[in-house]
């Protein structure tokens, strides 16, 4: 029992956490924040999908300009306000349908620079999560250990109990063999 004690005290010394109740309280720990960083990055996910949606958008926007601008000078009546069509009507069109390409153009740019901002997150959310899942399933396993060692620590101390009970009984019955003896000798 004694080289028993030893081995667990050495495989206590080798855990990373010095208590059962420290290491199931870190585990619950790495849950919390590993269900925290699938959160965000389900938020993630939804906000890609906005940003590809104001990119789509965007990408219509300018195809939708750049189709007027061209149609524009081919029509005697003006698609937009149903008008004659005369040269500051088609410059002033030209200009609009110009200024709507530059404003989408420039949403286009932002949605994708989102993107990709969205997406190194995304690569760094899973990554932090997968290690932190790996920390998760090393806590467990050593709560499993922490829980075997206790178990046995507790068995070791009933055999050691028991143990110093049987010595105990053993010494009784050695003196109560001793006195015996004496008792029979002093009567023959």
């Amino acid at each position: 029992s004694e080289m028993l004690v030893q081995q667990l005290e050495k495989n206590a010394r080798a855990m990373k956490y010095a208590q059962e109740h420290e290491c199931a309280h870190a585990g619950a720990e790495m849950r919390q924040a590993i269900i925290r960083q699938k959160s965000i990055l389900e938020k993630h996910g939804k906000e890609e999908l906005e940003c590809e949606g104001q990119r789509a958008i965007a990408e219509a926007e300018i195809e939708r300009a750049e189709k007027t601008t061209e149609a524009i000078t081919a029509v005697d009546i003006c698609p937009l306000c149903r008008s004659t069509m005369t040269g500051d009507h088609v410059a002033h069109v030209k200009k609009e349908m110009e200024q709507t390409t530059a404003s989408a153009r420039q949403k286009l740019q932002q949605m994708q620079e989102l993107f990709h901002t969205l997406q190194e997150q995304k690569s760094s959310l899973l990554s932090t999560i997968r290690e932190a899942e790996e920390k998760l399933v090393d806590a467990e396993i050593e709560l499993v250990k922490h829980h075997a060692m206790k178990e046995k620590h507790q068995a070791i101390k009933e055999t050691v109990e028991e143990e110093k009970t049987l010595r105990e009984e053993i010494v009784h019955l050695e003196r109560r063999h001793i006195q015996l003896e004496e008792k029979a000798e002093n009567r023959g």
